[in-house]
């Protein structure tokens, strides 16, 4: 195999010079909407002007996981609370410090993780507030997780499971915005929380009424983003 295979599109060479392409970062290769071209015309202008991007996640994901205030044991040991905090800080300072994120990435990095921990804070409230009847009526007797590595067939077997007319599966729409939850009966393609759901990013909008296919932001190769 020739040296310049060694290497795939996530890898540098540290032995390349900057001249020589076959060790380099590959471009970015997401298609993004033209509407987006002024984050990075905003990105430039604060790096040009303040030295750094404009979409630092800094401290804001922390304040975010902090705004819910002190919580029941339910949620949470201090212990895997705070264990929980650090991985946060340190996905923040990981992605602010790596080299190879496009503007645009760390805008959505930012806004989808600030959006995560929001809706977290607004589902641990409207249990607080609900829960004497969700203990007695919204119990699952058996719930399934599905979960395996990247291209193992864990969407097609999510996808097999939610055909079967006797269980139910979270729609994306519900996992994005948890609250309201849907009434029974009630047609998901009518629920107001889908358009709310793709509303921030409409030229990248996936199906907010179909079921989800789960995975952490952390485990992601950031070169494509």
């Amino acid at each position: 195999m020739p040296e310049s295979q060694c290497f795939n599109d996530y890898h540098v060479d540290p032995e390349k010079a900057s001249a020589d392409p076959t060790g380099r970062y590959s471009l970015n290769f997401v298609p993004y909407p033209g509407f987006l071209a002024p984050l990075r015309w905003g990105d430039g202008l604060s790096r040009a002007f303040r030295g750094r991007s404009a979409y630092q996640i800094g401290d804001s994901l922390l304040q975010a996981f902090d705004r819910v205030g002190p919580l029941h044991r339910r949620w949470g040991t201090p212990l895997e609370l705070e264990a929980l905090r650090r991985n946060i800080a340190l996905f923040s300072r990981n992605i602010d410090q790596g080299p190879f994120l496009s503007p645009i990435g760390r805008f959505l990095l930012r806004r989808f993780m600030k959006a995560h921990l929001h809706n977290r804070a607004r589902t641990i409230a409207f249990y607080e507030g609900n829960r004497a009847f969700i203990e007695s009526n919204g119990r699952y007797d058996a719930p399934l997780l599905v979960t395996g590595s990247f291209r193992s067939g864990t969407t097609l077997l999510q996808r097999l499971l939610t055909e079967d007319p006797n269980t139910r599966s979270p729609l994306t729409f519900e996992l994005e915005r948890t609250t309201p939850p849907r009434q029974a009966g009630q047609d998901p393609a009518l629920d107001p929380r889908v358009k709310k759901s793709a509303a921030p990013m409409p030229g990248l909008a996936i199906g907010s009424a179909s079921p989800p296919k789960l995975m952490t932001s952390a485990a992601l190769r950031m070169a494509s983003v």
